[in-house]
């Protein structure tokens, strides 16, 4: 079940789909460009990443595997992004841009 403020994220995802699919292919375009197998373990970390508001480790629980593996997908994942995941504006690019992949897929990934 969503929550009040995912819901309205969604909305405002779903709401200009144009603009959503395309900060997603500039945020995640070298990432899109990777086999389909490896684009879904990188987002798959990273959304585990920001369910677990930052942790390593609860990210590595939750996908079970390691913690230093969760650290090195998302090393890779801002080589290929260009994103720094300790500034608030490349997060919130790389959020939007998830959010984007998993409730448009097929425009972001087609």
């Amino acid at each position: 079940m969503l929550r009040f403020d995912q819901a309205r994220l969604a909305a405002l995802v779903t709401s200009v789909p144009e603009l959503s699919v395309g900060l997603a292919r500039q945020a995640l375009d070298r990432v899109l460009e990777l086999p389909v197998e490896e684009q879904d373990v990188l987002l798959e970390t990273l959304a585990a990443w920001f369910d677990t508001d930052g942790s390593p480790a609860d990210a590595g629980r939750r996908l079970h595997c390691h913690r230093n593996t969760v650290r090195y997908r998302l090393n890779k994942l801002a080589q290929l992004t260009g994103c720094d995941l300790r500034k608030p504006g490349d997060i919130t690019r790389l959020y939007l841009a998830l959010e984007a992949v998993r409730l448009l897929p097929d425009q972001v990934r087609g």
